[in-house]
């Protein structure tokens, strides 16, 4: 255990210095419609199997043509 902290201890002022030495990007605005854009697609699929788990879905207590449920 204490060779491992001192390993995470060693590598630490090595990531903080890696840290600073990214590129800046001037592409925010279209990163943040692409991943809005992803939400929606996620969301329109996630929702529909929720609300039939929850029982919320139209057409649950209809009966069929037999006259049952």
């Amino acid at each position: 255990m204490v060779a491992f902290m001192g390993t995470l201890a060693g590598l630490a002022p090595v990531t903080a210095g890696a840290a600073d030495a990214g590129k800046v990007d001037k592409s925010g605005v279209v990163v943040w419609i692409f991943l809005g854009l992803c939400a929606l697609i996620v969301a329109a699929q996630v929702i529909p199997p929720l609300l039939r788990r929850l029982g919320l879905s139209r057409g649950k207590g209809k009966p069929g043509r037999d006259g049952k449920p």
